[in-house]
């Protein structure tokens, strides 16, 4: 059972590597709503340079970014990508 902790470790360290190489933006969220990680473009496309910035938790997130489809509508409350990621 100890073993479970660093394996978890490496495979997430492994899953960060991988993101990280992508071109579209990627935010890691825990179960917890928090959020854990993002790769590089998705900091550039936020326009910040740490995970902080983009808020501790989703509900920082939305009050910092404000998200709208291609028509320039907003998103109404519940319909940012990472609430419907957390609402299964």
């Amino acid at each position: 059972m100890a073993d479970l902790p660093s394996h978890d470790n490496a495979d997430q360290q492994q899953l960060r590597l991988i993101l990280a190489a992508l071109q579209d933006g990627v935010i890691l969220i825990g179960s917890d709503q928090t959020i854990t990680w993002a790769n590089r473009a998705a900091l550039k496309m936020h326009g910040v340079h740490q995970v902080a910035e983009l808020g501790a938790t989703v509900s920082e997130y939305r009050r910092r970014f404000e998200l709208r489809y291609r028509n320039r509508h907003r998103l109404p409350e519940g319909a940012y990508p990472m609430e419907r990621v957390m609402a299964g």
